[in-house]
Formats: structure tokens, C-alpha cells, sequence
């Protein structure tokens, strides 16, 4: 992933709305109540009519951003409520991006459009029906084909290309998909909306600007107006922070969606024309530039703007937008529909108005409700008030949730525990036997707010810190260091006193990583991931039916989702002739697409792992698992140590895409005991 390093400048104007908005409180809403009541009721209405589960929504009036709310779900499952900060899939409105980068590049003499695209990409093949100009692919007058309109694209080039790309993009490579598509009409005859053609244009626009095509839009589109989320989703990198779960109208009724085509498990290689990512905030600011000319000049936009014809009659099309007419005024649109998401960008340019939408239900329209509001919206006087970019551009400081400065610990391992900061996704943590840090040991952990201090040197005093990272809110970026705190530390290895209990509820919410999930008298709990396949959620997110728990659910990974929750014991072994372990799970969902549970143990870091499959038992939608450590590890010659562990393991198959509540498994009660 292209991570984006940005300077930053507010003026005046802005830094002020954004001290008045804090003091009054004002938060993105319209200044006539009226006005908001009435947009609010449109929106809940249509969501309400079209079984819409989650949508996020902006408007814009004179040029400047006076709404921006969520409503409904992101997740309905696990009750979390849509926002400003939810990710949603962009669709097809990735076309009006590339259009802009294209208008832009020719706007600087680095493109032609009346040139042959194959001057830029020679790479795409000679049609016997003629050249094709960058210009009719960017008005969708190409004969370019949508997807298997006539003919069938390359499935081999497009499975090839998905395997290969799992976190990039190559705009050339990816053109082989479709270039040995035949066209389906003369170049400039005829008006045909292809997914296609901009992907064609984002290869032209990579070669004729010398930059990648990635690189081109991030440091001309997104850092330029300082878009905080808008990137490419590429599957490697999923699931994104605030990511919506995905649902699907079938039938009158919001089900998740759970599909085995290619955009369900990738739309990179289409990014151009319909895979780019992002927040609400995102959409705002880019219409809102796009209104404002901070992009392209009046004339180019003009241009963007302007009905095409073809033999004298209109296309109802221009540069990358629809465009229709509404009492005398041009309204320009686009619209966008994926697995999982509907979206819709709807502005009136002569009068700067929009109405935007992003929702997570495929099979809806958003057509009616933003026409609804536009229609209320230019009868309205120009605004007195704005809102500005809700997020923030740095990070909180820290805060320690206990001070240790001081402390002499009897153990050579230290829990450090913090308070979390907004916006953030990670935490590096930092400690060293200098003050100055001057050869830190880190550590870098998902969105949790604690994390233990292993194999800590004898009798010596530590120095700790943490701060906050984001590598997603503006392409990375991370908050000031911690307070640093300093303690003495002991000699002693925590030793777990049987029987050990733990009811599997109140733990941090987790995404992905190696990362640790809870630490209590020498023992630990660490989820282990092999790839991008699972993530886990906890206490009152969880989907146990009773008393919280810890559930796993499962995501597509490259092959396999899969990884591993380890118990490491502390144990004094001499003092034990028998362990047994016992721990009790629900599993959620369509039987046949569940997720495979597999245990093992070793008595010690450098044993290998003993597979216990008799260990695990399922009737319906329990389970338990029994083990007897001791014996199973003595029938391979091993024997309980100072590090014992247990592994439980958690699969789901190459279709499992679930976006929660199913596939995933629930661990309620853990019970260990010995003599």
C-alpha cells in the first residue's frame, strides 16, 4: 500500500470554524432545523422503503459542506452505528476521480486528449474499427465493451492478475483483462458506460505523467485536498478500520452479502473505474473541490460539465458524469453499486449544491432521496455556517491508566495499560534501559489498550512509553510519545496458581496482528494470525448468547483464513502430575460454511506441536474441548515446562466472506486444573 507523507496548513478561516464548532458543539448539520428534519426524514424514509441497513450523507450548498451525518447501521449484527468515519466501498464513483486526474494531467499539458491511446499504452491492441482518442474513453464513446456486455473478457487474465496483485495495482497488466474484447461500435458512433474505458484511461494517464497511476491521484487528488481516507481497497489490506459490513437486498429483505464472485474477493484490479474506498468525509471533499475549482479551472470544468453529442444528439454524458437537467440547471452524477455497497454523488455545479450518499446495501437506489433533497436544497438561501473535515490531523497523546514510575516489580514482566485515543488503529510501545532510548526495543500492536513486557533483564530499572498510530487516516501518520514511566524489575517468572478459570468476556476489541488479548497470573492469551483471514471481537460485541465471550469471526484470507489463539502457561512443573484443560464455545452460522476448530499443546517453546483431535466435541451449535496435557504429551515424549502452551485453531475456506455474524466461533469459559 502506498503510504502518503503530507505537510499540513489550515488557514485562518478554517482553524476558526473549527474552534467555533467545538465550543458550540455544532456538528455538520444544516443551520435550519428545518431543513435537517426534513433531509433526515427523506434519508430514513428511503432507507426505511429500500431495507438500506447503514448509509453515511453530506450536503453541500454554495460550495460549502453544511451536513454530514450516519444513519442507520454499519454493522447491524454487532449494533454499530453508521458515522462520518465509516469506510464504504466508492463503486463506479472511482470513475469521476480518474476523470478528474485525466481533465487535470491535460489541464497540464502532460496528456492529449485527441490523442491515440495506443501512443500512450501500446500495449492494447489495434482494432480494426479504428483508433480510439483519450477523449472518447473518458465520454464512454469507445465501443468499449461493460464487462461481458457482447463478449466475454479474459477470465484466465483476470485470476491471474488478482493472485499476482494482492496489494498494488498495475494499470497496464490489468488492461489484459478486456484487450482482446472486440469493440462494439466505431469509436465516436456510439455512447456505451464502461467500467473498461477507465481502466484503459488509468494506464494512459500513468504513462503520459510518468507516475504510477496510485501515485498520480494520492499526490494530485488526495493529498492535495487533504482526504483522509480515500485510498484503493486491495484485499491484503482488508478489513479497513470503521469498515462497513457488507449487505444485499434480496427478495425485500437486508441479508449479508456472502457472494463467490471477483468483487467480492478483489476490485483493485479495476480501480480506476470502481475501486477506490473511503469515508463520507472523502466524497465531501472531493465534490466540494471539484465545485470550488481547487482541482480543475472553470473552463476544464466547463468541459466535465458539458452534454456530449454524437450525430447532433445528446449522450446525456460528459468527462466521467451523467448529466441531466433539472429547472434549467445541468445536474451532473454518478452512481455506484458493488458487492456491499451503493453510492450516489448528485451536485448541481452552476449553483455548487450536492447531495452525496455512500451505503453498505447492494440492490437500493439512492436516486430518490438525493433528488428529494436537492429539489428542497436550491430553494434554500445561501448557508451561514460550514462544516469542516471532522477528522483530526494528528493524534492524541497517551495517557498511562496507571502510574509505575518508581515501582519495583517482582516479576521480570511488566503489563503496561493506557488509555485509547480516538482515530487511532495501533500503538507502538518502547522500552529501554536508557532514558534517552537510545537502543529501544518496540513493539507494535493492533487497536488494543495494553500489551505485556517480556523477558525484561534482572533487577533493572526500565523506561517505557507508547504512542498512537493510523496508517490509514492520511496514508500514516502517529501522535506524540507517552509520558515515560519507570520502574525496578524483579527476578522472579509469574507462576499460575490451578485451578486457572477465565469466562471469556470484557476483552479489548481486536482487529488482526499477533497481538496480545489479556494477561492474568502467568497466563496469556495471544492471537497469532498466518494470514489476513480472521479478527476478533469481544465482551459486549460479541455474538455469545450468553454473558459476552470472545468470538472470532472469519474473513477471506489468500487461501486460507485461519489463525491461532495460544495460552502460554507459567506453570511450576514439578508440582504437577496431571492438567486438564476445558473450555466451552458456541459456533454461528450455516453449518456448512462454519469454520474448522483444531487443537494442539507443547510442553515448551522448542517442542513441536502434539494435534489433539479427540479433544474437540460439536452437537449443534456447542462444543467443548477436553484435554488431558500431561498424558497427551507424555505418548510423544514430552513433558509439562516453564512455558507450556495450547493452541486452539481457527479455518474457514477460500469462501468464507462473511462480514460478520458467520462464520465464527465464541469461547465463553476456560477451566484449568492440576496436582
Amino acid at each position: 500500500m502506498l503510504h502518503r507523507q503530507r505537510s499540513w496548513s489550515l488557514s485562518v478561516t478554517t482553524a476558526l470554524c473549527w474552534i467555533w464548532q467545538s465550543v458550540t458543539g455544532q456538528n455538520c448539520e444544516l443551520t435550519t432545523p428545518a431543513f435537517t428534519a426534513y433531509a433526515d426524514s427523506i434519508i430514513q424514509q428511503e432507507m426505511q422503503k429500500q431495507q438500506v441497513v447503514g448509509l453515511s450523507a453530506a450536503i453541500i450548498r454554495n460550495g460549502e459542506v453544511v451536513y454530514m451525518k450516519g444513519h442507520g447501521y454499519a454493522d447491524r449484527d454487532y449494533q454499530i452505528p453508521a458515522g462520518v468515519a465509516t469506510m464504504y466501498r466508492f463503486a463506479s464513483l472511482s470513475k469521476t476521480i480518474t476523470a478528474t486526474a485525466v481533465l487535470q494531467a491535460w489541464q497540464k499539458g502532460q496528456l492529449d486528449l485527441i490523442a491515440d491511446v495506443r501512443t500512450y499504452v501500446p500495449e492494447y491492441p489495434v482494432k480494426p474499427e479504428g483508433p480510439i482518442s483519450v477523449e472518447q474513453l473518458l465520454s464512454c464513446e469507445a465501443g468499449i465493451q461493460q464487462y461481458n456486455q457482447e463478449t466475454p473478457y479474459s477470465l484466465e487474465n483476470q485470476v491471474r492478475y488478482i493472485l499476482e496483485h494482492p496489494a498494488s495495482y498495475d494499470p497496464i497488466a490489468a488492461t489484459g483483462i478486456f484487450a482482446e474484447q472486440p469493440l462494439m461500435a466505431v469509436p465516436g458512433t456510439k455512447f456505451n458506460y464502461s467500467t473498461f474505458s477507465f481502466n484503459l484511461l488509468g494506464a494512459a494517464l500513468a504513462r503520459a505523467t510518468g507516475t504510477p497511476y496510485e501515485k498520480y491521484i494520492d499526490e494530485n487528488i488526495i493529498r492535495k485536498m487533504n482526504l483522509p481516507y480515500l485510498q484503493p481497497e486491495f484485499r491484503a489490506e482488508r478489513p479497513y478500520p470503521q469498515q462497513a459490513a457488507w449487505y444485499r437486498v434480496v427478495d425485500g429483505v437486508a441479508i449479508a452479502d456472502k457472494g463467490t464472485g471477483f468483487d467480492y474477493e478483489d476490485v483493485s484490479w479495476k480501480l480506476p473505474g470502481g475501486g477506490y474506498t473511503g469515508t463520507i468525509v472523502d466524497l465531501a471533499g472531493f465534490a466540494r473541490s471539484l465545485m470550488n475549482d481547487s482541482l480543475l479551472s472553470a473552463p476544464v470544468l466547463q468541459k466535465m460539465f458539458t452534454v456530449r453529442e454524437i450525430k447532433g444528439r445528446p449522450t446525456w454524458y460528459g468527462n466521467g458524469v451523467f448529466l441531466s437537467k433539472k429547472n434549467g440547471l445541468i445536474i451532473a452524477s454518478q452512481f455506484g453499486h458493488q458487492a456491499g455497497a451503493r453510492s450516489i454523488l448528485y451536485m448541481s455545479p452552476s449553483t455548487k449544491d450536492a447531495v452525496l450518499m455512500l451505503s453498505n446495501t447492494y440492490g437500493t437506489d439512492l436516486l430518490p432521496a438525493a433528488q428529494a433533497i436537492m429539489d428542497k436544497l436550491l430553494t434554500l438561501a445561501p448557508p451561514d455556517t460550514f462544516c469542516d473535515n471532522p477528522f483530526p490531523n494528528t493524534l492524541e497523546k497517551v495517557t498511562w491508566v496507571k502510574k509505575t514510575a518508581g515501582d519495583t516489580l517482582l516479576y521480570r514482566e511488566y503489563e503496561a495499560r493506557w488509555n485509547k485515543v480516538p482515530n487511532a488503529f495501533r500503538y507502538e510501545v518502547q522500552w529501554d534501559t536508557d532514558k534517552a532510548f537510545s537502543s529501544p526495543r518496540a513493539t507494535v500492536i493492533q487497536d488494543a489498550g495494553s500489551t505485556v513486557l517480556r523477558k525484561l533483564p534482572e533487577a533493572t530499572t526500565v523506561y517505557v512509553r507508547v504512542r498512537a498510530l493510523n496508517k490509514y487516516l492520511y496514508g500514516g501518520i502517529k501522535g506524540p510519545w507517552s509520558e515515560v514511566q519507570r520502574f525496578t524489575t524483579g527476578t522472579e517468572l509469574p507462576i499460575v496458581h490451578l485451578p486457572y478459570r477465565n469466562a471469556f468476556n470484557g476483552s479489548p476489541f481486536v482487529h488482526m496482528g499477533d497481538t496480545l488479548i489479556q494477561y492474568t497470573n502467568g497466563v496469556s492469551w495471544r492471537f497469532q494470525q498466518t494470514d489476513k483471514g480472521l479478527r476478533i471481537r469481544g465482551g459486549s460485541l460479541s455474538l455469545a448468547e450468553k454473558n459476552g465471550g470472545w468470538t472470532l469471526d472469519v474473513f477471506p484470507g489468500n487461501t486460507q483464513a485461519s489463525g491461532y489463539l495460544i495460552m502460554e502457561c507459567r506453570l511450576d512443573a514439578a508440582l504437577l502430575q496431571t492438567l486438564l484443560l476445558h473450555i466451552d464455545f458456541l459456533l454461528h452460522g450455516d453449518p456448512t460454511d462454519r469454520p474448522q476448530l483444531m487443537c494442539w499443546v507443547r510442553g515448551s517453546l522448542q517442542d513441536p506441536w502434539v494435534h489433539l483431535p479427540e479433544a474437540i466435541q460439536v452437537k449443534e451449535n456447542t462444543g467443548t474441548i477436553d484435554a488431558d496435557i500431561v498424558r497427551s504429551l507424555s505418548e510423544y515424549g514430552q513433558t509439562i515446562g516453564a512455558n507450556t502452551q495450547i493452541r486452539l485453531g481457527f479455518y474457514g475456506g477460500n469462501d468464507a466472506f462473511s462480514y460478520a455474524p458467520q462464520p465464527a466461533v465464541t469461547l465463553l469459559d476456560c477451566l484449568l486444573t492440576g496436582k
